[in-house]
């Protein structure tokens, strides 16, 4: 009877894991999201209380371990010197706590889909639900250049579905679905989905085998949709993860054919990959202005003293040919430099927060409150000023782990889903140099998925 009712939670879990993966990204549904987080964690704590699940052997343990000892480290420096223990305990009960949970949650998923015979169901799940929103999205923006004349560049229309839905709801006009914003969120839909392609595209192209049970010809049109997608979005740093993902994969598959194909074909192959690569930079490059300014505005935002615009948001200095710095740039650069700064001053970190750049900036300057609340656009070094070295550090480990426990299913017959838990991590570390990725529902959303893969890789010879 206990079996059974094993069997129906994991199968309403299972459900809720749908639903949650399905609005996580979605702008205006916190109160759902923290519902279905809920359900699922206790689900889970169920799952385990009930004791059917040989949990000691299939728990990622060195992941887990440095996850733990991580959380640790940042309550150690809250209860020690952190410049705001209240607002620091605060932060990390709702953006560490939570993600924390994300992950035992997706462990326990994990482990139960393989003792039920499920594993490839969760994964069909995970890829199911990234390429409806990316082909919602293609679609829409097909609609709006239909109806406009014009694709919607920049913009993330599945997004604010929601949105729309509770404006119209209650009798008012929807928002426009199509206004810019968002997109950077939007593109790590679309990288995830890249990251399960390319994968799976390297087993078949390596091993001759599937770890997704779809036919090629849904590959190649998830893979255009995905390309779409990535070209109409418009984010810089999603589409160089893009194309380091599609070099990585290259290199990996003509290296890995090497011995069966020979130098010719071998050769042939890596001037078609870097041909592709070419191709895609080109497009990606002229379809962001930003990247002709880029290395003009280096020095410039580089002078954090005579320049102080990215202090201030006002009156920002000009290029040498007389136009004005493009924002994004100088800010981003400034911010960086400062932010390395502020982590050389307090290298025990100054306790949790998502916002410790900003509110470590408003001390330093005595700007009265101003810049508090805002990031550097850098994950790595927010977490770095909030936890110091040690705790990046240990963040840096956690996820070495988890590239390494992918690496070590490289060489077997599921190799795929070493390489989806590979491009995950390196996609995700990636961005957190350069975007603000370690916090809310992206961290959540990380942690579950790479939570899930880690035990089904660690489990592989179990898989399929």
């Amino acid at each position: 009877m206990t079996l059974n009712r094993s069997s129906d939670a994991f199968t309403v879990a299972l459900s809720m894991l749908f639903a949650l993966l399905m609005i996580w990204p979605m702008f205006g549904t916190i109160a759902l999201r923290n519902i279905l987080l809920g359900g699922l964690l206790l689900i889970s704590l169920w799952l385990v209380s009930v004791g059917h699940e040989p949990w000691r052997n299939q728990l990622p343990k060195v992941p887990a371990l440095l996850l733990t000892g991580l959380t640790a480290w940042l309550v150690l420096v809250i209860v020690g010197w952190a410049a705001d223990p209240t607002q620091a305990w605060k932060e990390l009960l709702g953006q560490w706590v939570v993600p924390y949970l994300c992950a035992f949650v997706g462990t326990v998923l994990g482990i139960t889909a393989l003792n039920h015979g499920k594993a490839l169901v969760v994964i069909r799940i995970v890829f199911a639900v990234l390429l409806i929103q990316v082909v919602a999205h293609d679609l829409l923006n097909f609609w709006f250049y239909a109806t406009q004349g014009q694709l919607a560049f920049r913009a993330a229309p599945v997004l604010r579905l929601a949105e729309a839905a509770q404006v119209a709801f209650t009798g008012g006009t929807p928002i426009n679905l199509f206004e810019p914003g968002l997109m950077d969120k939007f593109s790590y839909v679309n990288n995830t989905l890249a990251a399960f392609l390319i994968a799976e595209i390297a087993q078949r192209l390596i091993r001759k085998s599937r770890c997704l049970p779809y036919g090629n010809g849904l590959i190649a049109f998830a893979t255009i949709a995905m390309l779409f997608c990535s070209y109409t979005v418009q984010t810089r740093n999603g589409n160089v993860g893009l194309l380091m993902l599609i070099a990585t994969a290259g290199l990996l598959v003509c290296l890995k054919s090497f011995a069966r194909i020979g130098w010719t074909k071998l050769i042939l192959g890596l001037g078609v990959v870097a041909v592709l690569l070419a191709l895609l930079g080109g497009m990606f490059y002229k379809s962001d202005p930003r990247w002709q300014t880029l290395r003009e505005t280096l020095p410039i935002a580089w002078d954090t003293q005579t320049h102080k615009a990215w202090m201030t948001h006002e009156d920002f200095p000009l290029l040498p040919n007389g136009a004005q710095v493009d924002v994004s740039n100088y800010e981003r650069l400034a911010w960086a430099k400062e932010g390395a700064i502020l982590m050389q001053e307090h290298p025990l970190g100054i306790g949790y927060s998502r916002t410790a750049f900003g509110d470590q900036i408003d001390r330093k300057y005595g700007l009265g409150g101003v810049f508090r609340g805002s990031h550097s656009h850098s994950g790595l070094i927010d977490f770095g000023i909030a936890n110091g070295f040690p705790g990046l550090v240990l963040w840096l480990v956690f996820l070495a782990s988890l590239a390494w426990t992918g690496w070590h299913a490289f060489e077997g017959e599921q190799m795929a889903l070493g390489l989806m838990l590979i491009f995950l991590v390196s996609g995700f570390f990636g961005r957190s140099i350069v975007d603000s990725n370690l916090r809310d529902h992206m961290l959540q959303q990380f942690l579950m998925i790479v939570a899930i893969l880690t035990v089904f890789v660690q489990q592989r010879a179990r898989m399929l």
